[in-house]
């Protein structure tokens, strides 16, 4: 289903629905324009059951009544524009791998649900995308929820604000990202794939003297404001070089 750059599609329940129930019919949603359901206790703008992606254009929005987008099945999900709801922007089915990309710029309203506890086998992932100017993800743990690991891209640059709890990982995809940790002490997570060419920039932290690795990759931040700061990277990965410059 392709909704066109101005066009507006509206209901009271469900304003683009794939599959129905249990039916498990998979499919693709790419909006450019409006979705919008008015009911208020029970309406969302794209309800998915089956597999699938739902792509929102940066022109698009996607708005329901309690409920944005609503997966039942495996997604992805692509954000470049508005997605909102009164209690979910998305929300996902628990037992599902999804992947949640996000576009610097694009909005939620509401909870950003991947559907996993931090326990479960299975991950969904919230992917930061690169683009022409640095996106920001806030209250992370509390309004984005149900994610196992967070993917920066390569080339992007992202402020992440809340909890990475250490279950988490935050997994660098490729040279030249920079992450900036709006509240560097409560990253508990651990680091993957950080090489020599990405920074991560520790916001409101001054005056650091040292940045040492110690044994099981787990880099103490000492001096400044905020000392000392841990940051756990893959214990599998050898490091070498100036990897930690400060």
């Amino acid at each position: 289903m392709i909704n066109t750059a101005g066009a507006n599609v509206t209901a009271k329940w469900i304003g683009v629905q794939v599959g129905y129930k249990t039916t498990s019919v998979g499919g693709t949603v790419v909006n450019e324009g409006n979705i919008f359901a008015s009911d208020g206790t029970n309406g969302a703008g794209v309800w998915l059951h089956g597999p699938g992606e739902i792509s929102n254009a940066s022109s698009g929005t996607i708005n329901g009544g309690p409920f944005g987008v609503v997966a039942y099945y495996q997604t992805t999900l692509i954000n470049a524009g508005s997605i909102g709801g009164t209690e979910f922007a998305v929300s996902a089915t628990p037992g599902f791998a999804d992947r949640f990309i996000v576009m610097p710029g694009a909005t939620f309203s509401g909870t950003v649900s991947g559907g996993n506890a931090l326990t479960a086998t299975v991950a969904s992932v919230l992917e930061l995308a690169a683009g022409s100017a640095a996106g920001t993800i806030a209250g992370f743990g509390s309004k984005y929820v149900g994610f196992g690991q967070i993917a920066l891209d390569a080339g992007a640059s992202w402020s992440l604000g809340g909890t990475v709890a250490a279950a988490q990982t935050v997994a660098f995809g490729g040279p030249g990202a920079t992450l900036t940790l709006a509240n560097p002490g409560s990253m508990a997570g651990t680091i993957t794939g950080f090489s020599p060419a990405d920074t991560i920039a520790l916001a409101g932290v001054t005056g650091v003297t040292a940045a040492t690795l110690g044994g099981g990759n787990l880099l103490t931040v000492a001096g400044g404001s905020s000392s000392p700061l841990t940051l756990q990277f893959d214990p599998a990965q050898t490091f070498s070089g100036e990897n930690f410059k400060f």
